[in-house]
């Protein structure tokens, strides 16, 4: 019967005491604030396990960054005193977020320890996203500073970010090691003389974006992702829409190396070279994925590179260059393309593929269709003076088109081509003036070795092959059922072509020369080779004009 007395004489006790501290006036006694601070409730969250949850979605300063607890001055954790807090105490490597919006508010950027504008990171650190976005204001979102941290950061969102006029990394900037996954990076951007990666900027370091989008960026160099040196690697991830001088999707300079694994870059559009990637200066190796449905201004509507580029397995597709090269413009350097589908591109000159002078381009076991030049010829493959092409593996040119000087696949103005195996069917060089069906040779050197020139079409000259200058050599070949208006099977104005092995036959021409036709000064040279079943209205079989010559084993044929 004591214990209800004593507990209630004990109640009685507290409250007249409380009672009277209020009516002394006494504001706080000591055992109160030792309860504060053991409580946490006025300082923050505490490190716990090198981890904290942000509660808050204000942006605000660390109170106290280093003492082991997330908190501004009202005991807010917020995300920027999260940062700050890992950066001062080496003890916080893990931040959590919860499923809303984090504003970035606090202007001023020029400095570099996450006080304002950007989050700076200059330790190792991960931020799990869990679906959050963050949204910068004034400065890109996160800057990477230290050359040894490392930023990974896993489902989040990144917008809004625009740093100063003439700095590099819309949402990120990263001198160090970046990771994300599930990241999403879009609407970014960066401007002024210099500015790069409207995006993402690597700025030497290492980059790896896996499962991630970065989309609607924009930049006047590389409107997704611009590499200055360093390494990037993208697995799984898609750059879309993203628009830039040069290098909508991803931008290559200072020797950087990027890799692109089962990737997509599509719909970015660059005023200038390389609508989906530019490789200044670089090595890029792209295996599976596409490189789709960009445009440029300049050269390169899918790639452009005056690196080194190698890619495998890739569909290159459904690009548009306004100037050469509606997938691939080579403008030095070495580029390889390898079972690598090239479908329906369109340009100026090389609807496909360009190569310019001093530039080295292998394809191989690759199939180019439908792609389409305007003026400057080469439905697949356009080749400049000084450029390098070979195509092997047996390797596909079939329903690629030109207009202008022609070349319906290939266009050789003063390079040296080689196609060893393979066919070139059904592509057409469609002007009334225009030559070589198949392809064009003007001033070049072309060797085909076991090629199939077949059902090709020129509105002028040369249904199958067409020389306005330079030579071709041709072995162990097939030129049947190709048509022009003359030289159905080839047409030689200028320059010189030998022949040895296999056939030309059923090719047509709606004037003279339905198999050859040789120009005065031209020479064509067959050997073991069988001529038969041509047909034009003038000499269907060969055609040899005053001063041209045409000899089949050594012995002159035509009239």
């Amino acid at each position: 019967m004591r214990r209800p007395l004593v507990a209630l004489l004990t109640i009685v006790g507290f409250g007249c005491l409380a009672g009277a501290v209020q009516a002394l006036g006494v504001a706080r006694l000591p055992f109160a604030q030792t309860s504060a601070k053991e409580g946490g409730a006025g300082r923050g969250a505490a490190v716990r396990d090198g981890r904290v949850v942000v509660g808050s979605a204000a942006d605000s300063r660390d109170a106290r960054p280093g003492d082991g607890r997330c908190g501004d001055r009202r005991g807010r954790c917020t995300l920027r005193a999260a940062v700050m807090e890992a950066n001062a105490s080496g003890e916080l490597d893990r931040i959590v977020l919860r499923r809303r919006t984090y504003r970035l508010r606090l202007r001023g950027g020029g400095e570099d320890r996450a006080r304002s504008g950007d989050l700076d990171v200059r330790r190792s650190l991960t931020i799990e996203g869990r679906g959050a976005t963050i949204r910068g204001g004034g400065d890109r979102v996160f800057d990477v500073v230290a050359a040894g941290a490392r930023l990974s950061l896993g489902r989040l969102r990144l917008t809004g970010g625009a740093p100063p006029a003439g700095e590099g990394g819309g949402a990120i900037r990263s001198r160090g090691r970046l990771v994300l996954t599930g990241v999403t990076v879009a609407r970014n951007a960066v401007g002024g003389d210099g500015a790069a990666g409207g995006g993402i900027l690597n700025d030497g370091g290492s980059a790896l974006l896996r499962d991630a989008q970065v989309n609607r960026n924009e930049a006047p160099g590389g409107g997704a992702i611009a590499a200055d040196g360093g390494t990037t690697l993208l697995r799984a991830t898609r750059l879309l829409v993203n628009r830039a001088g040069a290098g909508a999707g991803l931008q290559l300079a200072g020797g950087a190396t990027a890799d692109l694994r089962e990737t997509a870059v599509e719909r970015n559009a660059a005023a200038g070279a390389g609508g989906g990637v530019a490789v200044a200066d670089g090595r890029l190796t792209v295996a599976g994925g596409t490189i789709s449905d960009n445009r440029s201004g300049g050269d390169g509507g899918g790639l452009a590179t005056a690196g080194t580029a190698i890619a495998t397995g890739t569909a290159i597709a459904g690009n548009v260059a306004g100037g050469s090269g509606g997938a691939v413009a080579a403008g030095g350097g070495a580029t390889t393309l390898k079972q690598v589908r090239l479908d329906g591109n369109r340009a100026g000159g090389g609807g496909a593929v360009h190569v310019a002078g001093g530039a080295r381009a292998a394809i191989e076991a690759s199939t180019l269709q439908g792609n389409a030049a305007g003026g400057a010829g080469g439905g697949a493959l356009s080749v400049a003076a000084g450029g390098v092409a070979a195509i092997g593996g047996g390797s596909y040119l079939v329903a690629n088109t030109a207009a202008g000087t022609g070349g319906g696949a290939i266009v050789d103005a003063g390079g040296r081509v080689t196609v060893d195996g393979g066919v070139v069917s059904g592509n057409r060089a469609l002007a009334v003036g225009s030559d070589g069906g198949g392809l064009l040779v003007r001033g070049g050197s072309v060797a085909l070795r076991g090629v199939e020139l077949s059902r090709n079409l020129a509105g002028r000259a040369g249904g199958g092959l067409a020389l306005t200058g330079g030579s071709a050599a041709l072995a162990d070949c097939l030129l049947d059922g190709n048509a022009a208006a003359q030289g159905g099977g080839i047409d030689v104005a200028r320059g010189s072509v030998e022949m040895a092995g296999r056939r030309v036959s059923g090719n047509r021409a709606a004037r003279q020369g339905g198999g050859l036709r040789a120009a005065a000064g031209a020479a064509i040279r067959l050997i073991r080779t069988e001529l038969t079943a041509n047909a034009a209205p003038s000499a269907p079989q060969a055609f040899a004009a005053e001063g041209a010559t045409v000899t089949r084993d050594g012995e002159p044929i035509g009239r």
